[in-house]
């Protein structure tokens, strides 16, 4: 069981993880979803009878990102409404294109971008 959810957990990894950017493969909300069903179904193999309320794998799986709030992992989350993308040292406005600041003809230009 341990070596399912060590499978699905390091796929989910490398589907996330930053070298994606450099093979220039594109993260879609449904195949993170996917992903994050496989961890979830492997949890339930692992421990039928269920985690305990209070472990934050349940916490993290069951989507109560506010109960993760006080632990170590609390502080690693951005909330989705005080959340602010900069590049360029200037922060882009809600509803901005990327195209709007960059130009939409420059198909090679490389950006770095920080989510804050």
């Amino acid at each position: 069981m341990a070596e399912i959810l060590n499978r699905e957990v390091r796929a989910l990894k490398e589907y996330i993880h930053k070298n994606q950017v450099q093979n220039q493969v594109a993260l879609t909300l449904p195949e993170i979803t996917g992903k994050i069903n496989n961890v979830r179904g492997a949890v339930t193999m692992a421990y039928p009878m269920g985690l305990p309320e209070w472990d934050l794998a349940h916490l993290a799986l069951d989507g109560s990102v506010d109960k993760l709030k006080g632990t170590y992992l609390g502080g690693s989350l951005i909330e989705a409404k005080n959340a602010s993308l900069w590049t360029c040292n200037k922060e882009f406005r809600r509803g901005q294109l990327v195209s709007d600041r960059l130009g939409s003809c420059n198909e090679k230009t490389k950006v770095v971008a920080k989510l804050t």
